[in-house]
């Protein structure tokens, strides 16, 4: 039996505690516990997880012989989840499909090219995979957890505002080559001192790394702005103040 405060509808703490089991420790789900809408004949986006909570989940590949390409909004939002096993197959995460859970360590699948807004806010990832297809990733999608370095994939252009923000243990991040924009306040909240990445020209907007760098943020932004060099380099916060 497990003690905890219940949340509301809207996800505030009510005055009473709640008493109760993990209903499911470990499940692969099936068609009557979801909701389901068809995208394409034999495609599907998951739209909403009818149990209230899961520890263990494993999305199968197919529902009704149907291939689960897209886990919708809030799908599995506040389900509990601590560990998650999505299918090979899966082409996006949309808002907040998996917010307000447990999550520890999450390898996306290879197929995945759209990770949106608030997907993973508020876990407690520690660790992610990113494959080479992702081409897009929403703001805040990575806001709230507990990553220690990040490799972004090499199709990402744009670092979206919040992305990592409140990341208390990241300090390297890993920029991909086709880096084309850090958007503001992307790093915020994040003790990161070490940027790696192969100098091209991109826009940086400002307070990147707001609350995390302060002034050594200036030397940072100017070191990145260089002109193109052939060999990467690593740009460390630590050793340019």
């Amino acid at each position: 039996m497990r003690i905890c405060w219940r949340l509301d509808n809207k996800g505030g703490a009510c005055s009473s505690p709640s008493f109760y089991f993990f209903k499911h420790t470990k499940m692969i789900i099936n068609k009557k516990d979801i909701e389901y809408k068809q995208v394409q004949n034999s495609w599907i986006e998951i739209t909403k997880y009818k149990l209230d909570r899961i520890k263990n989940l494993t999305i199968p590949e197919k529902i009704d012989n149907k291939t689960v390409i897209s886990i919708g909004g809030a799908a599995f939002s506040r389900c509990w989840i601590r560990t998650l096993n999505l299918p090979n197959k899966l082409k996006a995460i949309k808002k907040h499909a998996f917010s307000w859970n447990s999550i520890q360590t999450i390898n996306l699948p290879k197929s995945l090219e759209f990770l949106g807004e608030y997907s993973f806010y508020n876990n407690k990832i520690e660790k992610i995979t990113f494959n080479k297809k992702l081409n897009f990733l929403g703001q805040w999608a990575l806001k709230k957890n507990n990553l220690s370095s990040l490799s972004l994939p090499n199709k990402i252009s744009i670092i979206p505002t919040k992305l990592t923000q409140t990341n208390p243990n990241l300090k390297v991040v890993k920029l991909p080559d086709s880096l084309k924009k850090i958007e503001v306040f992307a790093f915020e909240w994040c003790p990161v001192h070490t940027f790696h990445k192969a100098f091209n020209r991109m826009e940086i907007e400002k307070n990147i790394c707001q609350k995390t760098l302060w002034n050594n943020e200036k030397v940072l932004l100017k070191e990145l702005e260089k002109k193109p060099k052939k060999k990467k380099v690593t740009i460390s916060v630590k050793n340019l103040v």
